[in-house]
């Protein structure tokens, strides 16, 4: 118990008293532990050495002491600290001698009694725990008169060292014990309050203490799981691997990384990952519950599984490639496929992205490393195709992929490689079928082209003999004769243009052109065409044209008026009597469309006829062949001029009542109005010049040179012959024509070289040009282009009528005429 107040006062007063005498240390010493008694063992201190500068009258003091392996240098143990060695020499005396020590400042002087040297004096003495030196205490400056006080001092600080030692260690003692409560406190509170699974367990596998994340973990309460065996609570599949981390422990090994199943309460398992260290006799682990990442990473495996899955059944490769932001590069990812085309294997693509690339050809790695340069500067989806060696054979594949830009500067590349080998070879096949077919179509239209020059040059001989021998005097008879040649040969003239129109609606070379016309007249002007045939078999034609119809559209109305002509003529071939009629409305429903219908009173068609009428080569029967003619390709002709101008045609048809054709047409206005009027009976009048013209005829048949000279029997035009391109250029250049007239098939020199050749003459001689008209028996698609870059000026296809001659002839008279009056030349 500490002493009371009024005590500690006598105490106090009695340890004075004994100070000022400086005698009876003893006592002194026994009053200083009484007076300490109960107090702090840093206040006790304190209060002793106080005690101890006042009896003896030093005026400084210093200690040093040990606590651990560090020195102090405090003053009452205070909180300065150095640590190194005493350099004092007199301490450090004492505590290499532990014990205590004495020295005198000054000199002895022989006049004072009793031998005491005169101060001051510095004294020092160990500060001992039993038999461990903790410290040196020492007081400087210290005044003694006193011989008796000077014999006593040595006993007098064994005693003051001894009850000091037992001081500080009371209070090392007491701070040890409150650092470790506090460093008990820190580790319970982090036990207990960690979110890891922190276990104690001795080296039979025993839990000895658990922290309550335990509790959450496996739903057992703390209390059922310590003093438990650890493999009471592990997986069964997980068993011999913890005994193994358990044998690994027990060889003072840590565990590292240690996954294993631990049972939940409810039935279920966690996944745990331990790391643990034996130390003495115990195993001290710190777990972690990672089910969530393992399901995660199990999910993640599924996933790839079927990715990989799906990845193996299509028929392309599949890659993730990476460019870092500093620049290097690899695949994250390439699929069975990819390894097979690049005939690599997954590791070596994944350890050098390179060895996917080392198939390339030679010859295409520059167009690859150009098309991948792009791609990547400017994050464009990347399209490469080129050629693979493997294994010496050459594959041609596709690489294609996109990229996009991560938030740590990476791009990554998703892509997939095929192998395009089939189709390269399937393309070159095609090319080849596309070369051999347009060979075919040259061959085709060359052959149509000399079956067309074959049939129309001595076609052009028949009409025109049978035109000129029309114009004679003839008996009744013979005039029927000469105009049943006449219309024959006008229908074989029609079979022919049939045959050539179908093979460039095949070819794909029929073109259509965009004109201003006037429906309603167009139909009138057809209607009035084909009257005499109708009234030749005593049919009636009329047409029908609403008011609601445009004034004027654009199209192609040479292609229009063929249909037509084409409808009507089957109407009046295959109608035995009654009547044709044409009917132009707008659609009822289609109001954009123009509906033109050809209605007849004939034979009519068969039901089951109606879908193939349309067809090439197609007719009701064979017996309507050989009873009406024709090729058959009317119709199919028809329909394919109103698909190409946008619009449809089908047919109504009853077997001996008759048949009506509707066709449709976009109704396209135009801009410009046309105000129609009704042409003349004769299309071709026959003007006679006041002069002839000075023609030059380059023909190669002379049944055709014969035609042209009657022709011109009668008019005041003057004819020179050649009979090839060489002797018209040679005549042309030694005389003077107003008009040459080019036949364009010919021997040694055709008419286009002929044409050309002239063209250069004048040029060169610097002369007008002459007109030039070219005669084509082709009458393909091309062919009035070919004459006009050939230098030609007007170009006629056979045959060629006499009105059709005299026509042009005409109007290049009438120019000549109108030239002279200009020059003044007459």
């Amino acid at each position: 118990m500490a002493a009371t107040d009024p005590q500690v006062h006598h105490l106090r007063e009695r340890l004075q008293k004994l100070a000022e005498e400086k005698s009876n240390l003893q006592l002194i010493l026994s009053l200083i532990e009484r007076l300490t008694t109960g107090f702090n063992p840093r206040d006790m201190v304190q209060q002793m050495l106080t005690s101890v500068i006042e009896i003896i009258g030093g005026t400084d003091m210093t200690i040093h002491y040990w606590i651990g392996n560090e020195l102090h240098l405090a003053s009452f143990l205070g909180e300065e600290r150095v640590v190194g060695s005493i350099d004092d020499p007199l301490s450090a005396q004492v505590a290499m001698r532990r014990e205590f020590i004495e020295h005198a400042c000054g000199q002895v002087d022989p006049m004072l009694h009793d031998g005491i040297t005169p101060g001051p004096w510095h004294w020092a003495f160990p500060l001992l725990v039993g038999t461990e030196l903790i410290g040196v205490v020492k007081i400087e400056n210290i005044q003694i008169n006193s011989s008796t006080l000077r014999r006593h001092l040595p006993i007098f600080f064994t005693h003051l060292a001894l009850t000091l030692g037992n001081c500080i260690r009371e209070h090392i003692r007491r701070d040890a014990e409150a650092a470790l409560r506090k460093k008990t406190e820190e580790l319970d509170r982090y036990f207990i309050n960690s979110l890891d699974l922190l276990c104690i367990a001795d080296m039979q596998g025993t839990f000895r203490k658990l922290n309550p994340a335990w509790r959450e973990t496996l739903g057992y309460p703390l209390i059922e799981l310590e003093g438990r065996r650890v493999l009471d609570f592990v997986h069964p599949d997980d068993m011999a691997a913890t005994l193994e981390a358990i044998g690994t422990l027990t060889l003072r090994l840590p565990v590292i990384n240690f996954v294993n199943r631990f049972l939940h309460k409810n039935g279920g398992s966690r996944w745990i990952e331990w790391h643990a260290r034996a130390v003495d006799d115990l195993i001290y682990a710190v777990a972690r519950d990672i089910t969530a990442r393992k399901e995660l990473e199990q999910s993640l495996l599924a996933q790839q599984r079927q990715y990989e899955e799906l990845t193996s059944r299509i028929p392309v490769g599949v890659y993730k490639f990476r460019i870092h932001a500093d620049g290097s590069m690899g695949f994250d990812y390439v699929s069975d496929r990819f390894c097979q085309l690049t005939s690599q294997s997954r590791e070596a693509i994944l350890n050098n992205f390179n060895a996917a690339f080392d198939p390339i050809h030679p010859e295409d790695i520059t167009d690859f490393i150009a098309a991948n340069r792009e791609a990547g500067r400017a994050l464009k989806p990347f399209r490469w195709e080129g050629r693979f060696l493997i294994h010496g054979q050459v594959r041609w594949v596709l690489i294609e992929s996109t990229g996009q830009r991560e938030s740590n500067g990476d791009s990554i590349w998703d892509g997939v490689i095929a192998d395009v080998t089939e189709r390269h070879l399937f393309e070159a096949e095609l090319r080849h079928a596309k070369e051999a077919a347009e060979a075919g179509n040259r061959a085709k239209g060359e052959f149509l082209a000399a079956m067309s020059h074959e049939i129309r040059t001595p076609m052009n001989v028949v009409l025109g003999m049978a035109e000129l021998l029309l114009d004679t005097e003839l008996t009744d008879k013979q005039h029927h004769y000469a105009q049943t040649m006449h219309h024959s040969g006008r229908a074989l003239l029609g079979v022919i243009n049939d045959i050539l129109d179908f093979s460039r609606i095949e070819a794909g070379r029929l073109q259509l052109v965009d004109e201003i016309f006037s429906p309603a007249l167009l139909v009138e002007e057809t209607v009035q065409l084909m009257r005499l045939s109708a009234e030749e078999k005593g049919l009636t034609m009329h047409a029908s044209i609403s008011p609601a119809i445009p004034e004027a559209m654009l199209g192609d109305d040479g292609r229009l008026r063929q249909v037509l002509i084409n409808l009507l003529g089957n109407a009046i071939k295959f109608t035995a009597r009654g009547r044709v009629e044409v009917n132009l409305t707008v659609h009822p429903e289609e109001r954009d469309m123009l509906l033109f219908s050809v209605s007849d009173t004939g034979i009519g068609v068969p039901t089951e006829q109606l879908e193939h009428i349309f067809e090439q080569f197609t007719q009701a029967d064979f017996g309507i062949t050989r009873r009406y003619g024709g090729t058959g390709l009317g119709l199919a002709i028809s329909r394919h001029l109103v698909g190409m101008m946008g619009g449809w045609i089908r047919v109504q048809s009853q077997p001996g009542v008759g048949s009506t054709f509707h066709f449709t047409m976009p109704m396209r206005l135009a801009q410009t109005s046309l105000h129609p009027t009704v042409p003349p009976s004769d299309p071709c009048p026959i003007v006679t010049p006041v002069a002839g013209l000075d023609i030059l005829l380059a023909e190669d048949v002379e049944e055709n040179r014969m035609l042209f000279e009657a022709y011109l029997l009668g008019t005041p035009h003057r004819l020179v012959q050649a009979v090839d391109g060489i002797e018209a250029v040679d005549r042309f250049v030694g005389g003077r024509f107003d008009v040459v007239v080019m036949d364009v098939q010919m021997p040694r020199m055709d008419g286009y070289t002929a044409t050309r050749r002239i063209r250069q003459w004048e040029k060169e001689h610097d002369r007008v040009p002459v007109p030039i008209i070219t005669l084509s028996a082709h009458a393909l698609e091309g062919e009035l282009e070919r004459c006009r870059v050939a230098g030609a000026n007007v170009y006629l296809t056979k045959p060629i009528s006499k009105k059709k001659l005299l026509s042009e002839l005409q109007k290049l008279c009438e120019r000549k005429q109108t030239q002279d009056a200009n020059t003044g030349e007459g």
